[in-house]
């Protein structure tokens, strides 16, 4: 298997074997801290995992969640046109992903204009709720190992499913790993295709699916589990490029909606949202690298 220098760099510390028993440390100990904390909670507050939460006042509605969705679709279509002509007849891979990258950031900055528009407190409110911020941030970690083990186990039941009902089926590798491992790819890409996933995604994407859409939904049908669910599972959709990995993307957007709803600061699921995503680009990048 053949990657770019810049990627070989990345990975040279790294190994498959040091890789597979960090996983299974991970997925242990992420299964332990998840029972600890259920029952723990249970025993203290009964089986509501939202008492205490803090409310989110603000007037986002159908309308202005919209917004978002428009700009990002406006702004991939002209980013994918420049980026494209840049690359050629057959533009890479990089950038169509750098394209989309540099979307979500108008997307964002679009989430941030609703919600300064509409959120009471205006854009700080929206992402430092109320304003406990060393919380919800440092309880990222503990949401990690509990997202890590249930979407791990959530992947292999999807992919054993999948082998099951048709033996066929080729389990494709995300994207970005793809276009990582492509020599072809320009110097810039490595450093572009991280930061975009690692980053970029998890601010973008947390701040719609989360702070606008969560919220308006929630402001809209005052059911809590309802107004995560949609949500998580549009967001579990938008990773459709591998089907495989739709049921443990929805269950992530699940625990990132029931991270927010019980702190009220975005900030806390833009860093476990960044910390997954690190986590299973490592993974897959050393796994990749012995395919």
């Amino acid at each position: 298997m053949t990657y770019s220098p810049t990627f070989n760099m990345l990975l040279a510390s790294l190994s498959p074997d040091i890789a597979e028993r960090a996983a299974a440390a991970i997925l242990y100990l992420g299964l332990g801290v998840t029972t600890v904390a259920v029952l723990r909670h249970a025993r203290r507050h009964g089986s509501d995992p939202f008492v205490g939460a803090p409310l989110r006042r603000h007037r986002i509605s159908g309308t202005a969640a919209i917004v978002p969705i428009i700009g990002f679709i406006l702004a991939s279509a002209l980013f994918g046109a420049v980026l494209g002509a840049r690359g050629g007849a057959a533009p890479s891979e990089a950038a169509g992903l750098s394209a989309n990258s540099l979307a979500q950031l108008v997307g964002a900055a679009l989430c941030l204009w609703v919600a300064a528009e509409h959120y009471r407190g205006g854009a700080p409110r929206f992402l430092w709720g109320n304003g406990e911020v060393v919380r919800p941030v440092g309880g990222a970690v503990l949401y990690l190992f509990a997202a890590g083990a249930l979407c791990e186990v959530t992947a292999v039941a999807t992919k054993w499913m999948f082998q099951f009902f048709d033996p066929a089926y080729t389990f494709n590798e995300h994207q970005v790993i793809e276009a990582l491992r492509d020599p072809s790819e320009p110097s810039w890409a490595p450093a572009a295709l991280w930061i975009g996933a690692a980053v970029i995604a998890p601010v973008a994407e947390e701040c719609f699916f989360r702070g606008v859409l969560q919220s308006m939904l929630l402001r809209l049908l005052r059911k809590r589990w309802l107004a995560l669910l949609i949500p998580a599972v549009w967001f579990g959709l938008a990773h459709s490029t591998q089907m495989h990995v739709v049921p443990a993307m929805i269950l992530f957007g699940v625990i990132l909606g029931i991270q927010y709803e019980r702190s009220g600061c975005l900030l806390g699921p833009i860093v476990l949202h960044a910390l997954f995503n690190l986590r299973t680009l490592t993974w897959q990048s050393v796994t990749a690298g012995q395919a």
